[in-house]
């Protein structure tokens, strides 16, 4: 396999259903497993990756606003950790729950004007 280098993107675009979110789930723990992030970290990414799509997908469902049928991930690797995009812009949607949630699981989290999200991997 080849090594995920400071800067190489992997790009997801998925439907907006919910059935595609062990897609999402699985690509976050592969690219942070690969990355030497330990158990609690991916667990971490997972869930924050898990509750960016939930959301999406229930937006789309309700048909409020124009989110459009997919949503388009970019996982970027840094030097000390892994970036996380978010298009369209989804980050406005999300409850004041889900804020709370992303920012204690995450290092950084920029809501607008598009999601980012950046776990730093913690060496122990």
């Amino acid at each position: 396999m080849a090594e995920f280098l400071e800067g190489d993107t992997i790009k997801l675009e998925l439907p907006l259903k919910r059935e595609y979110l062990p897609v999402l789930r699985s690509t976050v723990g592969v690219v942070a497993g690969s990355l030497s992030f330990n158990y609690d970290e991916i667990v971490q990414l997972r869930i924050a990756a898990s509750e960016v799509f939930d959301t999406a997908v229930r937006v789309a469902q309700e048909g409020a606003g124009s989110l459009g049928d997919t949503l388009n991930i970019r996982l970027v690797r840094r030097e000390a950790g892994l970036d996380l995009h978010f298009e369209p812009a989804i980050g406005y949607r999300l409850d004041e729950e889900s804020r709370a949630l992303l920012q204690s699981l995450l290092d950084e989290v920029e809501f607008e004007p598009r999601l980012r999200m950046y776990k730093e991997r913690k060496h122990d």
